[in-house]
């Protein structure tokens, strides 16, 4: 049986009650169209009544729906059309919008940018100290479990300190359960038990978070040990061999993968310089590794001599306009951005250099973070410049947050809608302002 969503506010309940009459007219009241037909109903109804407190609680059903049913444009879309009617409504710094923007920032997750969920989190902070309250711990607790949902464990622990000073059990407990998972999946066992164990003396036994963090604990003592295989010198060798040889890339990561199980110190700068060609990998390489009791500064120190190597260039020949080349020097800085990132180093070199190529992982996004952290506008237009087909507008908004943190008015809370409507340009155009698919396709283009 579908359950709809009745919140508190009197708008909320005007627009629930225009959205089950609709509803229970249908042939199958239950059904995802009736479903969305009614809700669709209801932003008409309150398009006409003409009050914006009706058209952004109708905007808001529909974007839950959406989400729901796994249709990301229109939920995105309705996201934004909800925020713009708020703006008109309450103005752009109204409290209101703080929930607004978390709640976009949360749906962010499954459009794979890093920046820009974090973007929405930030935002709906901004508002809350715009309201004249000091730390909002609740909200930095929010953020940090949108980022554990989004798998951005560096991101996690940069907002992690912001709990200090935090007394509210249940919260604080959950906030650390999640710390705990997060330095326990890149390998930072001490930290993730240290997670745990507040964890632990948060919440209540019985509770179901509480026997999470009880597993999690015991799985961190479990996990900083793997063993070593015991391998006959001449399969040894050959491992070697086919690691360092020239054949097939997928051939050469087989034999890194056995190797790594069975390898010893001379073994690590050929293992991790195999795991760079793919950096995706390079965690799970480096959590083997880590767990075999390889040192990880020898691992660090391993990652950057690859990236230098990586970097080198023959003065007399054209290499370095050879497209291999860039690709080859990004992957393996991008190997070790990846390692700093897990492990809490400083990243913003091996980031920088990881996108000097045109690449499209979400690096790009990381790097705009630690740009937007140091208040880095100048930094930031660079990265813009240099990624302006593919990431511009992304970056758009993360450089109208930027200016957000420095000089909150209404003004600058306006761009950054703007900015986030750029970046959703694309489709968003394809819903009409009764939540109906256009006909007309969208300008793709970024203009």
């Amino acid at each position: 049986m579908y359950e709809h969503e009745v919140l508190d506010s009197p708008a909320y309940q005007r627009v629930s009650a225009v959205y089950e009459q609709a509803r229970a007219k249908a042939k199958e009241p239950d059904g995802p169209r009736a479903r969305e037909a009614a809700y669709r109903e209801a932003l008409r109804w309150a398009r006409k009544a003409g009050d914006g407190a009706f058209v952004a609680a109708a905007w808001y059903y529909l974007a839950k729906f959406w989400a729901g049913e796994y249709e990301r444009e229109k939920a995105c879309t309705a996201h934004l059309r909800l925020i713009a009617a708020e703006n008109a409504k309450f103005g752009p710094l109204h409290a209101e919008l703080a929930g607004s923007w978390h709640n976009f920032g949360a749906f962010l997750v499954a459009a794979h940018e890093p920046a820009l969920v974090e973007c929405g989190m930030r935002l709906s902070l901004a508002l809350g100290r715009l309201q004249g309250g000091g730390e909002d711990f609740a909200a930095v607790q929010q953020t940090i479990l949108v980022l554990w949902n989004a798998k951005l464990c560096d991101r996690m622990f940069r907002w992690a300190p912001h709990l200090e000073g935090w007394t509210e059990r249940d919260g604080l407990g959950h906030a650390y359960r999640c710390l705990g998972h997060a330095y326990g999946r890149v390998g930072r066992h001490d930290e993730a038990q240290a997670a745990y164990e507040a964890c632990l003396g948060l919440l209540q036994e019985g509770d179901a978070r509480y026997d999470d963090a009880r597993l999690g604990y015991a799985e961190s003592f479990v996990e900083r040990v793997a063993p070593k295989v015991r391998m006959p010198a001449k399969v040894l060798a050959e491992l070697r061999a086919l690691v360092d040889g020239a054949g097939e890339s997928s051939e050469r990561q087989r034999a890194m993968k056995s190797l790594l199980a069975c390898g010893t110190a001379e073994d690590l700068p050929r293992i991790v310089a195999v795991a760079a060609e793919t950096p995706l990998t390079v965690r799970s390489t480096c959590l083997t590794l880590i767990a075999r009791g390889f040192d990880r500064d020898a691992i660090h120190q391993a990652l950057r001599d690859v990236a230098a190597r990586a970097s080198e260039v023959d003065i007399d020949s054209d290499i370095t306009r050879d497209i291999e080349w860039q690709m080859n020097r990004s992957r393996a800085h991008e190997a070790l951005a990846r390692f700093e990132l897990d492990q809490g180093m400083d990243a913003r070199a091996a980031l920088q250099s990881a996108c000097q190529a045109p690449i499209t992982t979400d690096l790009v996004g990381r790097l705009a973070l630690y740009l937007l952290d140091d208040g880095d506008a100048a930094g930031l237009d660079a990265l813009s410049e240099r990624h302006a087909a593919v990431r511009g507008t992304m970056l758009g908004v993360v450089r109208a947050v930027l200016e957000l943190e420095r000089d909150p008015t209404e003004a600058s809370m306006l761009a950054v809608y703007r900015a986030f409507a750029a970046w959703a340009k694309p489709w968003a155009a394809r819903l009409d302002e009764d939540g109906k698919s256009s006909a007309r396709r969208a300008d793709r283009s970024d203009d």
